[in-house]
């Protein structure tokens, strides 16, 4: 489990049933005793930071999903062809789940 599972594991990963299966499928699930250790021992997500560049608000759920994404998913051969790492950096949540 790395920290950047522990940051996308509600929005991305078990918001509900489409959602926790969307995002098993694509990167796999998360270790629900560690996102337990983490809540039981006061952590939690910043909801909204601003980026230095454009300054515009952004979740950090995204980014670590994209990140985490982008580390579990193997980069192919060919660099102009897609993969999960790719989807996971395009994939928000919609409002619906």
């Amino acid at each position: 489990m790395t920290p950047l599972e522990y940051i996308r594991h509600h929005s991305y990963g078990d918001k509900d049933l489409a959602n926790k299966v969307g995002w098993w499928y694509l990167i796999g699930s998360y270790d629900s005793g560690f996102v337990d250790y983490c809540n039981s021992n006061g952590m939690s997500v910043k909801a909204l930071f601003t980026d230095p560049f454009t300054g515009y608000q952004l979740g950090a759920e995204h980014m670590m999903a994209t990140a985490n994404a982008h580390l579990l998913t193997a980069q192919p051969d060919n660099k102009k062809s897609a993969n999960g790492g790719d989807v996971g950096a395009y994939a928000p949540p919609s409002d619906d789940g």
